[in-house]
Parts: structure tokens; C-alpha cells; sequence
């Protein structure tokens, strides 16, 4: 359980539409009982027209990439009391990803959340990976639903011993460039949890949905769970970060 007073949350859900104004409700409601200060949230489905009825529903600030009323889109939703400054951003016009150069708290980061293509799509990834380059920050948090997997032997269950190969290759590459981690895979090296099933027509887990840290984001991350989500077939993956720091009382003298 996430209890540090000191910490922040950061969740990632693929929640497969929003679109259509009852759900959209129920999920910014339900989200905001989880208690994240951040939420990077794909395929939105969300439109220009529609940007000031969702910012008054979820009651903070939300970053927009859109693609269409019935595919891809990505958002990325601050909770009202999150202590944030947004620097520069980068918005794919396609709704394929977000990218900011941000000071969360007490730490400036990149911050990326991105719905990568459901075909074998390098190209995508060297793109956002070029973009990311352009910020001057080392420490990132990059999430999301990456549409792949790491691993196959763990994060894999049914369905063909690949999934977008090339395209897993190009993530595992900037990775190890990068000294980026898989931080819940490091957390729980041995588990098989998954972040997405289909029963028809034939059973099929992955663990599509992951968050990326760099070496000195990593370090500072204090839990990392994937839990039940709602009205989608994603779940939700929730990362427990130290960004506060304790602040310094008035101090006593001793002799």
C-alpha cells in the first residue's frame, strides 16, 4: 500500500475510449479516488471541441494529443493540488504521444506518455526517442501502452513467441543507450502480471503497459503495482515516486 506522505503517484492507463460523456465521468471519477497526482491516459478518442468539458470534468489541468472520436489520442490529467511547471511540451499531431519538459515538485524531468502503433512500427519509437533527445533533461519517465513486450518468456502468455519484434528491439536498444529500466520488472523480477487479456478467440495476457525511468528517476521509486482498472481491458499501472523532500523543520540545540 502507498502510504508515504512524501512520495508522489504517477498511474498509466490504456482506457479505450472516452468519448462518449457517461463513461468519461465514471472514469475521471474513479481516477481521482486513485489518488494520482498524475495520469497518462491512451487512446482517449478526444477531440478539439471537446477540451473545456474535459478540463471541467477532471477539475485540473489536462495536456491534449488528439487523433479521432473513435481512435488513439492521449492525454496526459493533473491532479488540482499537484505542485507542477510545464516548461515546453511536444503534441503528435497523429494522438500518438505527449512529451514535456517539467519541474514536478522538486524535480525537473522529461515526462512522456505515448499509445505506440499495434503493428510492428520502429519508426515510432525512433521518432519519440529522437524528441526526447531534444530535451536537456537526464532524468525521464517515459509510459504507457507500448503496444509490445520486453520480455516474452514473462510477460507473455499464449498467441506467437513475438510480439512486434522490431519495434521491441528499437526500445530495448534505447534502453540500454540510455540506462533506462523497466521499473516494475525490477521490482518484481519473477512475476507474471498482466496488463492486457483477450479470452476470443483464444486466450491472450501481455504486459503492454509499462513505465520507463532513467537511472536517477529509478532510484527514487518506491513502489511500482498493476491493479484492476475500470470499463477497460488495460489495466492500470501505478508508480510510487520520492519527489518531495522533507522539509527541514526549526531544528533544536543540544549541549
Amino acid at each position: 500500500m502507498f502510504n508515504n506522505m512524501n512520495d508522489i503517484q504517477v498511474s498509466s492507463l490504456n482506457v479505450r475510449g472516452l468519448a462518449d460523456d457517461t463513461k468519461r465521468r465514471e472514469v475521471f471519477y474513479w481516477l481521482r479516488a486513485q489518488d494520482s497526482d498524475v495520469c497518462l491516459l491512451q487512446e482517449t478518442h478526444s477531440t478539439v471541441s471537446k477540451e473545456k468539458i474535459w478540463r471541467a470534468q477532471w477539475g485540473g489541468e489536462v495536456i491534449f494529443s488528439h487523433g479521432e472520436s473513435n481512435a488513439r489520442g492521449v492525454c496526459m490529467l493533473f491532479k488540482n493540488s499537484c505542485n507542477f511547471q510545464i516548461h515546453s511540451t511536444v503534441v503528435d499531431s497523429n494522438g500518438r504521444y505527449i512529451i514535456i519538459d517539467v519541474t514536478l515538485y522538486d524535480k525537473r524531468l522529461t515526462l512522456v506518455n505515448l499509445y505506440g502503433p499495434n503493428t510492428d512500427s520502429p519508426d515510432f519509437y525512433i521518432e519519440v526517442f529522437d524528441q526526447i533527445e531534444s530535451f536537456p533533461n537526464d532524468h525521464r519517465i517515459i509510459a504507457g501502452d507500448f503496444n509490445l513486450v520486453l520480455d516474452i518468456s514473462k510477460d507473455k502468455q499464449g498467441g506467437r513467441d513475438t510480439t512486434n519484434f522490431r519495434a521491441a528491439e528499437t526500445v530495448k536498444t534505447y534502453m540500454e543507450d540510455t540506462d533506462l529500466a523497466d521499473v516494475w520488472r525490477n521490482l518484481h523480477p519473477s512475476k507474471r502480471i498482466y496488463t492486457w487479456h483477450r479470452r476470443n478467440p483464444s486466450y491472450l495476457a501481455c504486459r503492454l503497459d509499462f513505465f520507463l525511468c532513467s537511472f536517477g528517476m529509478s532510484n527514487l521509486v518506491t513502489a511500482a503495482s498493476i491493479g484492476p482498472s475500470l470499463r477497460s481491458d488495460h489495466s492500470i499501472v501505478k508508480l510510487r515516486i520520492s519527489l518531495i523532500e522533507n522539509k527541514r523543520g526549526p531544528g533544536y540545540w543540544k549541549l
